[in-house]
This record gives structure tokens, C-alpha cells and sequence, in this order.
């Protein structure tokens, strides 16, 4: 079916639809968030697969509940099988990748990434300007070769990671990517011509369709050229020309106190890069996978107090994963770990809201995406590599059909959403990282 066919159903019009062509579409992006400490019980929505509740660490999702999918049962099967006595912390390698991973003795960051990771490999057949960003979140800092890389190019080199470099300044990535020396004009000038190529061929399908009509149709599809010209117009603006806020040059990229900060500028900047057809695969570290250092000031009351002295002399994430078990003991620990949990949330939820901002054909550029939200851990406190609280935003091109939760009561190995989101990304492939797993989740579809 052809482009023009995809969006003239809303006209509930009858005629002949155009056969199948080779029209160009809108690039399809794929980019992944992670962060440590699992969750408690208070995460977990309810109800059923269409029909379900979204928790009150759940609901800043609540607008865009129509464009998720929210998986309960996915389990780090290869970790687990590898290295089964090695707690989540040491899972950070297995995210991308499911494995196989490297033993290292390095505490409990005991596994290092030995294999190349979904957006890597992904990155292989792309011909934009970067072939993925790599971003983290004060990367230099803290964390030992097992904890600190969720992109891996492939098997370790002795006891190094063969990891992409991490960039996390945010004032580097600003310049790199969005002064008006890094964008190639000959590079953005295809791009805004492949977008017009797009709009110029569902104009001509909807004109040649016009003149086969009663005047009551005519005008329905004289109405959608219109909508069509319009948009047209605002990609032209928002396009190749696509920009975030100006940086901001008083936020500190080492500082504690600017984590939040942080994290919406890096957002900001792939969402930018994606809209200016820099690259289209990007991963986003938002800490390494014990989280010493961050200290969550912004969240206000007690969260910058004295903590128990175990990981930081202030309550730091680290310590409030251990300290908020499940969350079924309803004291301040488990408050302040379903606090934390929301704000993650949040930060997820003002991702999705930037990808729709952005107009592209047959709506926003969320429809073109898959936006991965993962966890190093299924909890912070047992340090469970099973239930890993994940969460996918986007529907990759019609790929997905999201606005479900997703459940697997026997566990299911997070290769195969792997696999899936390779597949909804144009690559063919049956199995993903170590192990004999399985292929694609068609429930996903």
C-alpha cells in the first residue's frame, strides 16, 4: 500500500487504492535510556492487556498511555545463565547485547561486555552524518570497565571494554553536533529533499484520485492537500534547520546538583539529531550501574540528608535501591525509592513528549521511533536480574502496536525484544546476543 493509502482512511472514502510503490518514507530511529536500582512492587500497573492501570510511579506516561508498551516478565536470561550468582549491578553489559559477557573480578561488578550491542549493530547500515551517539551521564567519574558502558562495539579486548567513546559533556555535544560548522549543507540538503520527495508523491496520488471524484470528495481531498502543503511547510521549518534550546552554558556536566539538567539537554540534543537527520541510533547512560555519586537534591525535602554512610554520606541512589526493598513495607525508604522511580519515569515521559513535538508524515516523529526505557536490575534491594521494569514508546513505522501491557508469566528472555526491535528497524534478524533464546515476540505486532 502506498503512502497516500495510509492516510486517506480518514476520509472514509471508496476508490481504487494506489498500488504498491516505492515511495520514500521517514527514517526509522531507535534510541535507548538506562538506568540502575530496579524498582519496588508500587511499580507494576494493573488490569489486562489493553485494559490496564498505570501506578503513581506510572503516571507522568499517562498522556502518551496509547503509544507504550509496558513489559512485566522480561528477565536478563543470559546474564542469569552465564553468571547465575551475580547480581544485577554486573548486568549493565547483558542490556544491549544479551551476552555473552566477560568474567572480571572487579566486586560485584564481576562481567564485562564481550559482545556487540543492538544499536552498534544497528549503526553498521546507516549513512548519516554519525552513525549512533553514545551519551552518558558524567561517565568519567565513577564505575570500573563493567559498569559504565551500555554501547559496546564487540568482544572485550583483554580487560578493556571495545566500547564506543561516551561523550558527556553537554556543551562538547552541543557544538558537535549543532554549530553551524558540524552540518554538512550537502548533507542537509538531501535530507530536505527526501522529505519533499515524500510529500510531493502523496500529493500527486491525492490529485490524481481528486479527478476521479464527486464534488463532495473532491473537496474532502482538496482538504487533505492542504493538510499535506501545511505540512510540508513545517518540516521545511523545523526540518534540517532543527536546533534545541540554545545551550546552556550554566549547567556544569560534572555536577551533582545539575543531574536533571543534564539529562533533558542530552534528550533535547537527540531528538535534534534525529530531526536533523544526524543520526538516527542513539543510547543514553543516565548513571553507571551502582550510582554512587547522584544524590537527588532536586527532588527537594529529605533526599539530600545524611544517609546510612554505605555508599555516599548522603542518600544516594545506591543506597536508597537497597534500603526500599519491594515497597511493600510502605515506610520512608520504599517513599523515597518510588519517588526516585517516578522522576526516572518522568524523564522517559519528557522524551516521548519531544519525539511528538516534532511533525513528520502520518503524524510526529514518536511515530517513527522506538524509544527504549530499561533498567539494569529487576529491584534494587535483591538485586534481581528477572522482571526487569522496561518500557517501549513508539510504534517504529506501524511496527508495533502499542497502548498494551505485555505480560509473560514464566519469564521471558529480553533477547527477543531484541530481536523484535532489530527487525522493526529493517534488519532481519532471527536471534540476538548469546544463547539459543528464540526470535521475535509476535505478540508485539
Amino acid at each position: 500500500m502506498g503512502i497516500s493509502a495510509m492516510l486517506l482512511p480518514m476520509f472514509d472514502l471508496e476508490f481504487e487504492k494506489p498500488a504498491r510503490g516505492d515511495a520514500p518514507k521517514a527514517p526509522k530511529r531507535f534510541a535507548a535510556l538506562c538506568w540502575p536500582e530496579g524498582v519496588t512492587n508500587n511499580y507494576w500497573p494493573t488490569g489486562t492487556e489493553t485494559n490496564f492501570q498505570l501506578t503513581d510511579v506510572l503516571s507522568p506516561l499517562a498522556p502518551h498511555k496509547q503509544d507504550i508498551l509496558v513489559f512485566d516478565g522480561l528477565d536478563n536470561r543470559a546474564m542469569m545463565d552465564q553468571f547465575p550468582n551475580y547480581g544485577g549491578h554486573a548486568a549493565l553489559p547483558y542490556i544491549l547485547t544479551g551476552g555473552p559477557g566477560k568474567y572480571l573480578l572487579y566486586g560485584d561488578d564481576q562481567a564485562m561486555g564481550d559482545s556487540i550491542s543492538l544499536d552498534q549493530e544497528l549503526a553498521k547500515t546507516q549513512t548519516t552524518p554519525y552513525k549512533s551517539l553514545v551519551l552518558g551521564i558524567d561517565n568519567k567519574h565513577e564505575g570500573n570497565p563493567g559498569s559504565k558502558y551500555l554501547s559496546l562495539s564487540g568482544p572485550a579486548v583483554g580487560d578493556q571494554p571495545n566500547a564506543p567513546v561516551v561523550l558527556d559533556d553537554v556543551h562538547a555535544i552541543y557544538k558537535q553536533l549543532f554549530s553551524s560548522a558540524s552540518m554538512d549543507p550537502e548533507y542537509l540538503a538531501k535530507v530536505r529533499a527526501e522529505r519533499k520527495s515524500i510529500l510531493d508523491h502523496v500529493g500527486k496520488d491525492l490529485e490524481r484520485f481528486g479527478g476521479r471524484m464527486g464534488a463532495e470528495s473532491k473537496q474532502k481531498v482538496d482538504l487533505h492537500l492542504n493538510s499535506v502543503r501545511e505540512l510540508e511547510q513545517r518540516l521545511d521549518a523545523v526540518g534540517t534547520n532543527y536546533k534545541p534550546a540554545p545551550d546552556d552554558t550554566t549547567i556544569d556536566p560534572y555536577n551533582v546538583q545539575h543531574y536533571d539538567r543534564i539529562a533533558r539537554a542530552q534528550m533535547d540534543m537527540i531528538i535534534g539529531a534525529f530531526a536533523s537527520g544526524q543520526t538516527n541510533i542513539a543510547t543514553l547512560l543516565m548513571s553507571n550501574s551502582h550510582n554512587n555519586m547522584w544524590v537527588f537534591y532536586w527532588l527537594g525535602g529529605d533526599f539530600a540528608q545524611a544517609g546510612d554512610g554505605s555508599f555516599n554520606p548522603l542518600r544516594s541512589h545506591h543506597e536508597l535501591g537497597h534500603r526500599g526493598g519491594d515497597g511493600r513495607q510502605n515506610n520512608d525508604d520504599s517513599r523515597r525509592k518510588d519517588t526516585v522511580d517516578k522522576y526516572f519515569v518522568s524523564l522517559f515521559a519528557y522524551f516521548i513528549e519531544k519525539a511528538k513535538a516534532v511533525p513528520e508524515l502520518g503524524g510526529t516523529m514518536l511515530d517513527n521511533c522506538c524509544l527504549l526505557a530499561t533498567n539494569v536490575m529487576g529491584n534494587g534491594a535483591s538485586h534481581q536480574n528477572t522482571r526487569l521494569p522496561w518500557i517501549l514508546a513508539g510504534s517504529c513505522g506501524g511496527f508495533f502496536r502499542t497502548g498494551r501491557l505485555i505480560k509473560w508469566t514464566n519469564g521471558m528472555p529480553h533477547n527477543r525484544l531484541l530481536v523484535s526491535i532489530g527487525n522493526a528497524m529493517g534488519h532481519s534478524m532471527t536471534s540476538f546476543g548469546a544463547g539459543n533464546y528464540g526470535g521475535a515476540l509476535p505478540e508485539l505486532r
